[in-house]
C-alpha cells in the first residue's frame, strides 16, 4: 500500500463468515483461508448472509491519523467492506459499526445476483476533511487509510474468463517484456499468465514524480470507496470491462472454431464440453443473448456451431457484441446511471 499511497496507512484484518449449514458438508471444503468456494455446496440457499468482522493493526491511531485527532469521542475514519462482482455488475458497499477494537457488519447477498465470482475488500477511509492539516497524513474525505486483502466468493469453479478492472494488476507496461513495453495504452491482457489476467498501466514516469495514469488508478482504486460522482466512476470502469470481456469471449471463440476443425464430425454438445468449466458456463449464459431471435433454447447451440464454421464475420461483429452488453446488463447500467449525470 505504501508504494502508492503518499502518506502513512495501516494494515487491515478482515474475517468472513456465511450462515450456511456444515450438516451435508464439511466446513474444510467449502471454507479456504481466502475464500468461499461455493460452486462445491450442493442446494445452495437462494439468500446468503454474509457477516464481516474488520480489526487495525496495533497503534493505528498514531500512525495514520494527525495528533489532534487521536482522542477524543468522535471518530475520523470509517471502516467499509465492497463487495465487487463487476462481472455481473454488482458493486456493493456495507458500513460497519464500531465494536470494542472492531468494526462488525453484515450483508445479504442473493444467488441469482451474481454471473462471477465476488471479491470482498475492507477499507478503513477518512470521513471528513482535516481542519489545517499538519504532517503527512491523509487529509481528505475518503482518502484510503487502510485496506485488507481479497477475500473471494466464488460461485464458479475456477478463474471466471470475465475479469474486472478491479480483478487488474497495476503495472508499467514500460517495465514488462515484449511485446507490452512496445505500447503505452491502458489495458492488456497477459495470455501467458496459468489464468488469463488484465494489466492495467500506470503510464511512464512523469517529471513531478508521478505516472501518467495514476489520476485513473485512483479511481479506479476507490470504486465503491466514496458516493461522489459514484455514476462517472462506474461508467469509466464499465465501458474499461467491456473492451476486455469482448476480447475474452473472442478468445474463447477462436478455441471453439479450432476445436470443430480437429473434429469436423463432432456435435455441438461436444464443442461446448470440450472447453474448460468456467468458460462452458460462460458460453451457456451468453446463447440466451447471441441468439434472442431463437427461442428454442437447444437449437442455440447448433446454431453456434453453424455460425462459427460459416459466419464467424457477423457472429464477431454483431452477435457478439450485442449478447456481451446484454448479458452484463451494460445498456441497462449505462441508462440508469446516466439519469443521475443529467
Amino acid at each position: 500500500m505504501n508504494k502508492f499511497f503518499e502518506y502513512p496507512t495501516s494494515n487491515v484484518s478482515l474475517k468472513v463468515d456465511l450462515n450456511l449449514s456444515w450438516t451435508k458438508h464439511k466446513e474444510a471444503e467449502i471454507r479456504t483461508s481466502n475464500s468461499f468456494e461455493l460452486h462445491r455446496y450442493t442446494n445452495l440457499p437462494k439468500t446468503i448472509t454474509s457477516s464481516f468482522k474488520v480489526s487495525l493493526e496495533a497503534g493505528w491511531k498514531k500512525k495514520i491519523l494527525p495528533k489532534k485527532e487521536q482522542k477524543g469521542k468522535q471518530s475520523s475514519i470509517d471502516v467499509i467492506v465492497v463487495i465487487d462482482a463487476s462481472g455481473s455488475n454488482s458493486l456493493k458497499q456495507v458500513k460497519l459499526n464500531k465494536k470494542g477494537r472492531n468494526w462488525t457488519g453484515q450483508i445479504k447477498l442473493t444467488r441469482d445476483e451474481f454471473h462471477s465470482n465476488c471479491h470482498i475488500k475492507a477499507y478503513a477511509i477518512r470521513n471528513r476533511d482535516v481542519v489545517n492539516p499538519i504532517g503527512n497524513f491523509a487529509s481528505e474525505e475518503f482518502d484510503i487509510i487502510g485496506e485488507s486483502a481479497t477475500f473471494n466468493i466464488n460461485f464458479i469453479k475456477g478463474t471466471a474468463p470475465m475479469g474486472s478492472a478491479g480483478d487488474g494488476r497495476f503495472v508499467q507496461f514500460s517495465t514488462l517484456t515484449a511485446p507490452f513495453n512496445a505500447f503505452n495504452e491502458l489495458i492488456a491482457i497477459d495470455w501467458n499468465s496459468s489464468n488469463l489476467e488484465v494489466l492495467i498501466n500506470q503510464g511512464k514516469d512523469m517529471p513531478n514524480g508521478k505516472k501518467e495514469n495514476s489520476d485513473i488508478e485512483a479511481i479506479l482504486r476507490k470504486i465503491g470507496i466514496d458516493n461522489t460522482d459514484m455514476a462517472t466512476k462506474k461508467i469509466l470502469t464499465d465501458s474499461l470491462l467491456l473492451q476486455v470481456k469482448l476480447v475474452l469471449i473472442s478468445a474463447i471463440l477462436i478455441d471453439m472454431r479450432a476445436f470443430i476443425a480437429q473434429n469436423p464430425n463432432a456435435n455441438s454438445e461436444e464443442m461446448i464440453n470440450d472447453l474448460p468449466d468456467d468458460n462452458r458456463w460462460y458460453i451457456k449464459q451468453l446463447l440466451e443473448y447471441l441468439y434472442p431471435d431463437i427461442q428454442n433454447n437447444s437449437d442455440r447451440p447448433d446454431q453456434l456451431m453453424d455460425d462459427l464454421k460459416n459466419d464467424v464475420k457477423q457472429l464477431m461483429g454483431v452477435r457478439v457484441i450485442q449478447a456481451v452488453q446484454g448479458l452484463h446488463g451494460t445498456t441497462d447500467n449505462f441508462r440508469a446511471l446516466s439519469k443521475q449525470l443529467i
